[in-house]
């Protein structure tokens, strides 16, 4: 059956970031919120979600990011792969 007209927009109270570069990041931490959380995105729109990371968690994880993809370069250029 084609569910397209299902589908509904909301425009949800959700951490915003606080700077022009980390919408990457915010994706990730989107997607991975309501990956762990069942309640998450039938709920969407229903209250707040502030609460679901804050930039701080978004800065982590881009450092981490930048982190493991250094390591990763490092291992190609040892190898010679790059």
């Amino acid at each position: 059956a084609d569910r397209v007209g299902a589908l509904r927009a909301v425009a949800a109270d959700v951490p915003k970031q606080a700077n022009g570069y980390d919408c990457g990041i915010f994706v990730i931490e989107y997607l991975l919120h309501l990956l762990r959380s069942a309640t998450a995105l039938p709920a969407l729109g229903l209250a707040p979600h502030r609460h679901w990371f804050m930039q701080g968690a978004v800065s982590k994880r881009r450092k981490r990011l930048r982190h493991i993809a250094g390591v990763l370069l490092d291992e190609a250029r040892r190898r010679g792969e790059t």
